[in-house]
């Protein structure tokens, strides 16, 4: 009976140290996660926002971490349009930004609608004058 208890007890010390383990590990991983979302970070001086154009537009970026696990580089490389256009729209009030940088590769766009909303707002960033360079 006493061999018993002592493996009873070890079992309970067990369980609750490992629950006090897995605790501070989901706390660290929030406040981990919390910092990493919290800010967009501080722009140098003389900086040049790039936009790559290559995999696929789409209205909303759905992050898929399985992408390339399947193999699937063009869904890994999908790109949202709201992201895109808000980064055009944050770089035309920033000072410290003083031009674009369009890297084009192997884009598709899903619709004209929303080739036209990023063609707009490349033109309205283009006449606040900065530059905007496309390769």
């Amino acid at each position: 009976m006493k061999q018993f208890l002592k493996y009873v007890l070890a079992t309970i010390v067990g369980l609750i140290v490992f629950g006090v383990i897995m605790s501070l590990f989901t706390v660290v991983s929030l406040v981990g996660m919390a910092a990493m979302s919290a800010g967009g970070g501080t722009i140098e001086d003389n900086s040049v926002l790039v936009v790559k154009l290559d995999g696929e537009l789409k209205e909303r970026a759905e992050d898929n971490p399985f992408a390339s696990l399947l193999g699937n580089k063009f869904a890994e490389s999908s790109q949202g349009l709201d992201q895109m256009l808000a980064a055009i729209k944050r770089a035309e009030t920033e000072d410290q930004i003083k031009g674009i940088y369009i890297e084009a590769g192997s884009f598709a766009g899903s619709t004209p609608a929303g080739l036209q909303e990023l063609r707009d707002a490349l033109v309205s960033f283009k006449k606040t004058g900065k530059f905007i360079v496309a390769y």
